[in-house]
């Protein structure tokens, strides 16, 4: 198998949260060797850029301290599938409740919207519905996809997910509750705000942006990605993905 090829199944299989099975059967990765290669992705990912587009690291390093793109959708309006959906076209992403992204949590509860992390990727998910005037201002030039869907199919959704984390343990669960209280402003599921929230991000979103370029709304619920492969500067665009259903 070509590194090529090699790299970008196994990009494909971190980003997804693959079972172990798959990276033995597709790849040949013994299990114990997984979490090594999980902590060289952003590594893998450098290196595939390079390979693709023939850069060498200094002009990789140019391109990444350039402009970004922000999915600033709201949770369960298809972060990680455009976050899978960016991987996929060759845009390094990372979503906002991945590890690697533990520095830009840790900075956006201290009210800081500058993040190292962003050096190693071109695009974040799942962040910035709710301070995305900060992020622009810090990253001037980038664009912005706001993510949305059908309000009454979003409320089923987000019901299930809060239910879901709210009965979750743990460190993990503790940080999206976290997030989740500067998002929405409570702890436990209520209809009436989750609606109020909804409306109110799409007016905001709609009021800032209005008169600019730099950002699309894209629904989930046609998945036609002719306009964000246009609005992105897409060649190998690929279908839509359907990922953490719910």
């Amino acid at each position: 198998m070509k590194r090529k090829t090699w790299l970008e199944k196994f990009i494909q299989l971190a980003d997804s949260n693959a079972q172990a099975r798959k990276f033995k059967i597709e790849l040949s990765i013994k299990s114990s060797d997984i979490p090594r290669h999980i902590k060289n992705i952003n590594e893998y990912r450098t290196e595939l850029y390079n390979i693709i587009n023939g850069k060498d690291t200094k002009d990789y390093e140019n391109f990444m301290n350039g402009n970004k793109i922000f999915c600033i959708g709201l949770p369960k309006t298809g972060t990680v599938s455009m976050n899978q959906f960016l991987n996929s076209c060759k845009i390094r992403s990372l979503h906002f409740g991945q590890p690697e992204a533990n520095e830009i949590r840790n900075k956006i509860y201290r009210g800081i919207y500058k993040f190292d992390t962003m050096k190693n990727y071109d695009a974040l998910t799942n962040c910035g519905e709710n301070y995305f005037a900060q992020l622009d201002h810090q990253y001037p030039g980038s664009k912005f996809v706001f993510t949305t869907r059908d309000k009454e199919r979003w409320l089923i959704s987000i019901k299930k997910h809060w239910d879901k984390t709210i009965s979750e343990v743990g460190e993990k669960a503790i940080m999206g509750i976290h997030h989740h209280l500067i998002v929405f402003g409570c702890y436990l599921f209520n209809r009436d705000r989750f609606s109020y929230v909804y409306d109110t991000t799409h007016m905001l979103v709609n009021d800032y942006f209005k008169d600019r370029c730099d950002c699309f709304t894209f629904n989930i619920d046609n998945k036609d990605v002719s306009g964000l492969k246009v609005f992105l500067g897409l060649n190998n665009a690929i279908a839509f993905p359907h990922s953490n259903k719910g």
